[in-house]
């Protein structure tokens, strides 16, 4: 069988645990629990991918503002400013958008789903979505939110070439809609253990590709997500 070619993320210890990367031009979805690091994997996947593989990235926040990105990941020396100015790296800010409905839909995804359009057109290869819950939990309805997600979905996979990841914050089992639709799931989780939390990865689901299904420690420093060499 042929091996998917695979697209590094940009943090070596994930890449290395993984097999080498994630398998290219597929939707990833990256799931966990507040303050388990899902931005901050998101944010190094979009900015090395611009800086070390000179490859167009977009990163889409519904939560936080640009200029919050941009000063939380300067703290791990990372330049998302100075890098957007290059053209490599586009920030899209969506986290202002109305709340209100349009057509059937809220603004924010109609949004969204422009700015899908966008990646089409401008050819761009790493995408982030960070995050859906934010756009899911304006839905009354779970009927509307799983048929608006599987439109999104349908739509990255249908007209771009990019490889994405998007986040979710692990909340209500009504709205997981989008582990079944994505291509892999990758989750974080804080594991307690005597009198302190340890953080946890697991790759429970990668198309395509071999993989550990262990959960392996992993550790946010001064430069970023590290996962636990010792247990690789």
């Amino acid at each position: 069988m042929d091996e998917i070619p695979k697209i590094k993320t940009g943090i070596a210890s994930f890449d290395e645990f993984a097999g080498g990367g994630l398998p290219e031009d597929a939707i990833y979805l990256i799931t966990g629990g507040p303050g388990t690091g899902k931005t901050i994997f998101a944010c190094m996947y979009v900015y090395f991918g611009a800086l070390e593989f000179n490859e167009q990235s977009m990163l889409i926040t519904t939560v936080d503002s640009r200029d919050h990105i941009i000063r939380y990941m300067r703290t791990f020396g990372w330049d998302f400013e100075k890098l957007e100015q290059t053209g490599m790296l586009i920030l899209k800010d969506l986290s202002k958008s109305p709340v209100a409905e349009d057509f059937g839909s809220s603004i924010l995804f109609n949004r969204l789903m422009e700015a899908i359009v966008e990646v089409e057109e401008l050819g761009i290869k790493r995408i982030v979505l960070d995050s859906s819950t934010s756009v899911l939990s304006l839905y009354k309805e779970p009927i509307k939110a799983r048929r608006d997600m599987i439109q999104l979905i349908n739509l990255l996979r249908r007209t771009t070439n990019a490889t994405a990841i998007i986040t979710n914050e692990v909340i209500s089992s009504i709205y997981q809609i989008e582990e079944y639709l994505v291509d892999g799931v990758i989750k974080f989780s804080l594991v307690p253990k005597a009198d302190e939390f340890i953080r946890m990865l697991q790759i429970s689901k990668l198309r395509g590709s071999a993989h550990p299904m262990r959960m392996i420690p992993y550790k946010i420093g001064a430069r970023g997500i590290e996962l636990s060499r010792q247990t690789l």
